[in-house]
């Protein structure tokens, strides 16, 4: 039987260059911001080392990787591209369609980041306080509307999650060695659990189509988000977690283990819940480390000193936030009739089903993720008893990660030419009926298209409680002493 790899040793890495250089960008925009020159200046030398040493190893080379001038040719290469477009003005990022009640905040960064001085000082009650957030996916919009108008960070932000998309995409096509890029696209984009079933079973009825179908087993409690949900409402939560996932997938494929510390420093500043989605992989660079004895030169290389100085900085930045999250076990929260009606039937309907359908196919699988299955199928049952955050953060972004593993498995398994058409059919009629979510918020976005939210300071819209989660103390050890003075 052939052996499958996740990226064959012919196969250009253009697009792992890319989506390095995309988690990057907006580090480095930080970094000269938000950091002393004399944190800044070593920091920028270690990352060009670092990519001097992946060159070696991985050199670039794009036209391996994506001939396009017989894609160009190809009619469903050019749709899949038109879909991608297509999803990404779909979002609300850029002001290009409805904008869902979480813009209060994405609108509020952009604003603050384009009329403040970077790093930017917002005022609360009458107070300045440096502000504090996931920045990554807003700094680069956010400069050129500070060079040029807010119209101008609206179209930088579409083209930057275009391109992000793109780059996934492009990954994705490689790791699952598909000839289908237009269906790869398309369900992706309808990607999610079986809200539609856990809905009808919780709730008893299917009225309010495009009510937020994924809050079935409820907003604070249990919820997996399908993925153009993400896109929808949490878009920086979602990049980060895809385009991280993908770039340790390929790492630990290829063996370059101390690379794996830099891609994770790289993602903090997009979503610390990326990071900790990426707890099983982990699990499995370290097995892989410990059993091919370089776990010593993996600590002492520049990549994992980068990245505990990463962390460092990082962690003193986010710990500067005047707001202490509410954290708890679910089933302390809940009655236990409530809890123990609700978990199993979530884990059930959300990736044990199709982790069950999809299981006897693993011989087919590439080694690498053939050893991720059960560290990820454990992790996603844990991560719901967590509580932490207003609407149950941890449990929604740490899971984005091994959701996109779970679905990389189904696509594999689903086109792969040894896998039976009646177990084809099966796991095509799961993909349509976990479509529910993704059309019932495409339908809610034709009907609230007129919707739109104002830019205005993200201190404005709940100041006595929520805004403080985006504010940092101006005494604080990170302010006080790492950051240069406006």
């Amino acid at each position: 039987m052939e052996k499958y790899s996740l990226i064959k040793s012919s196969d250009s890495s253009a697009f792992f260059w890319f989506g390095l250089i995309y988690l990057l960008i907006p580090n480095i925009l930080f970094m000269s911001h938000w950091l002393h020159a004399s944190l800044f200046t070593p920091l920028i030398l270690f990352i060009f080392f670092i990519f001097h040493s992946l060159r070696k190893t991985l050199p670039f080379n794009f036209q391996k990787s994506f001939r396009l001038s017989p894609l160009i040719k190809n009619y469903w290469f050019i749709a899949a591209i038109f879909l991608i477009l297509l999803l990404s003005l779909s979002t609300g990022v850029g002001n290009f369609w409805y904008q869902n009640w979480d813009y209060t905040k994405h609108n509020g960064i952009y604003f603050d980041l384009i009329q403040s001085k970077w790093p930017a000082i917002v005022q609360l009650n009458h107070q300045d306080y440096y502000l504090v957030y996931y920045l990554a996916h807003y700094l680069l919009p956010a400069l050129c509307g500070k060079i040029w108008t807010i119209g101008a960070m609206e179209i930088a932000a579409q083209f930057q999650l275009f391109v992000g998309l793109f780059i996934i995409f492009g990954i994705l096509k490689n790791i699952t060695k598909t000839k289908y890029f237009f269906p790869l696209v398309l369900s992706f984009i309808f990607w999610g659990g079986l809200d539609c079933i856990g809905r009808f079973s919780v709730q008893g009825d299917m009225n309010n189509f495009g009510e937020l179908g994924e809050w079935w087993a409820g907003a604070t409690t249990f919820q997996y988000t399908g993925f153009y949900d993400l896109l929808v409402w949490v878009p920086q939560h979602a990049l980060a977690g895809w385009m991280s996932l993908l770039l340790v997938l390929i790492s630990l494929e290829k063996k370059i283990y101390r690379l794996i510390p830099f891609i994770l420093a790289i993602t903090l500043l997009w979503s610390p819940f990326a990071i900790l989605g990426l707890i099983p992989f982990i699990f499995i660079l370290f097995i892989n480390l410990v059993i091919e004895k370089k776990l010593l030169g993996f600590v002492l290389s520049f990549e994992f000193l980068f990245s505990i100085i990463m962390l460092v900085l990082m962690g003193l930045y986010y710990s500067s936030i005047n707001y202490t999250q509410p954290i708890n076990w679910q089933y302390l929260r809940l009655i236990p009739e409530e809890f123990f009606k609700r978990y199993p039937l979530f884990l059930f309907l959300e990736f044990l089903l199709i982790s069950i359908l999809i299981y006897p196919h693993r011989y087919l699988w590439p080694q690498t993720l053939k050893l991720c299955f059960f560290p990820v199928l454990l992790y996603l049952i844990f991560i719901p008893n967590v509580y932490f955050g207003a609407y149950s953060d941890y449990s929604m972004r740490a899971s984005v990660p091994c959701l996109l593993y779970v679905f990389i498995l189904y696509f594999f398994t689903v086109t792969h030419p040894l896998v039976s058409r009646r177990k084809k059919i099966i796991l095509y009629f799961y993909a349509l009926v976990a479509s529910y979510s993704a059309i019932s918020d495409i339908y809610r976005g034709f009907h609230l298209l007129e919707q739109k939210i104002p830019y205005t300071s993200v201190t404005r819209f709940d100041p006595d409680n929520l805004s403080k989660q985006y504010i940092g103390n101006k005494e604080s050890f990170f302010f006080k002493y790492i950051t240069p003075k406006n």
